[in-house]
């Protein structure tokens, strides 16, 4: 691997490596059998003759392996039996990284499922738990992304520089998770404090215990967890009352029995308008699509049509009388046989203008959306017995809009803007008047 060139006059370190055909000098430099010659070396200056220099073999490879503890000099032999210890080191701490981020990722999802699976457990849990969810998973799962490709490519500089990063990403990710979960966890013991050992019986989601202890299925299972966040007197009573009534071994209250409690209890508390809101916040969007289709809105222009609760028929009338005056006609019996036509055309035209705008805003916020959600829950507690929120917001959506609960809001809609249904009225009035004109004049 090495062998001592004795030099000639007028050598330097140019002329030695020229000489053997040496690729990189700082092989020369560094050696320490060179060390007291190195800095004449270094300056280019001639070597006096007979000067012993280390230099590597040029029939042979020397490898020069800069490491922590300085810098080695192997043959290709040696350089190859560092390199599987080098590539066995590197699989090892991307096997460790990639275990801790399975692990982390497995527990959130884990977690996030059994949110899904009882989402409105979930609601009335979030109300106490001051964790949030971890937000740095994308992060560490790049960092990891990026420290397997350089340990995969052999790429030492890469794996070097992202490998340490990586390690503080997925730490720092697991921490979050581990203390997301765990707030979880307090938040169940605290809101049923009757239930001992929650830790050890629902490890990932205390809630889980704290509902298959408290009994009652759908809704009642899930707001009674959160009774004692919740704020409502009634349903703080019936969860425990229902606990004791498991325990003591005797006949739990009849489920509709606790949700009719409930819904007039607790969903005043924080507990039960988690449960609301979220309903409330997914449901909009949909009714807002189902009430302001062209279906809903024609059926809710037959409804107004035929009512006589906002004097319409006063207003068509005192509408065709000052049109009629206005182009001097004789006869205002056509205008009045047309009422139905005319003004569902107008009204038609006010309610598709007027409707989203209109809905957004009712539906947005406010008791009466509350109401309706409360109503509806009361109603069947297996409504909110699904997976998913999104899908019991969509089913409370089609519901109300089946139902006649919109139709106060219709009529206040059409009731509030009077002046501009009276716009649209004149309007079509006149094409009406214009045409009856004409005929008369033939």
């Amino acid at each position: 691997m090495w062998i001592i060139y004795t030099t000639k006059p007028g050598d330097t370190l140019e002329t030695i490596v020229a000489k053997h055909r040496i690729k990189d000098p700082a092989t020369i430099l560094t050696h320490k059998q060179n060390k007291k010659i190195a800095k004449d070396l270094k300056a280019g200056k001639e070597l006096p003759k007979g000067t012993k220099v280390t230099i590597p073999d040029p029939k042979g490879k020397v490898y020069v392996v800069k490491t922590k503890s300085g810098t080695q000099y192997l043959d290709e032999a040696g350089y190859k039996d560092y390199l599987k210890v080098v590539h066995k080191k590197m699989d090892e701490a991307i096997f460790k990284l990639k275990q801790r981020i399975n692990y982390a990722t497995g527990r959130h999802d884990a977690q996030n499922k059994i949110n899904d699976d009882q989402w409105f457990v979930a609601a009335c849990i979030s109300v106490v738990n001051s964790v949030p969810e971890p937000k740095s998973r994308k992060k560490a799962e790049s960092a990891f992304s990026k420290a397997e490709k350089a340990g995969k490519a052999r790429d030492y500089k890469a794996f070097e520089k992202n490998i340490e990063p990586a390690n503080i990403a997925i730490a720092t990710y697991s921490n979050e998770v581990l203390s997301w979960i765990d707030g979880i966890i307090n938040a169940g013991e605290g809101t049923v404090k009757v239930l001992e050992g929650v830790k050890t019986v629902g490890m990932v989601c205390g809630a889980v215990a704290a509902t298959t202890v408290i009994a009652p299925a759908g809704l009642a299972a899930g707001v009674l967890t959160g009774a004692g966040v919740g704020g409502g007197t009634t349903m703080a009573y019936d969860g425990f009352d229902q606990i004791g009534r498991v325990v003591a071994g005797t006949k739990p209250r009849p489920t509709d029995e606790i949700l009719k409690r409930a819904a007039g209890g607790a969903l005043a508390g924080a507990a039960g308008a988690a449960v609301v809101g979220i309903i409330m916040k997914g449901a909009g969007p949909y009714i807002s699509k189902l009430a302001s289709s062209n279906k809903f809105l024609e059926g809710q222009v037959q409804r107004i049509l035929t009512g006589s609760h906002l004097n319409l028929d006063k207003v068509y009338a005192a509408e065709v009388s000052a049109m009629v005056q206005k182009l001097g006609i004789e006869s205002t019996e056509a205008l009045l046989k047309a009422r139905a036509s005319i003004m569902g055309v107008a009204l038609s035209k006010l309610l598709l203008r007027i409707s989203m705008g209109a809905l957004n805003k009712q539906v947005g916020s406010g008791k009466w959306i509350t109401d309706q959600i409360t109503s509806w829950i009361s109603g069947d507690e297996k409504r909110v017995g699904g997976k998913s929120a999104d899908a019991t917001s969509k089913a409370f959506a089609e519901d109300l809009v089946k139902s006649k609960a919109l139709d106060p809001v219709f009529d206040d809609m059409v009731h509030k803007n009077e002046k501009n249904l009276r716009k649209l009225l004149q309007q079509e009035i006149k094409t009406a008047a214009l045409a009856e004109l004409k005929k008369q004049k033939a």
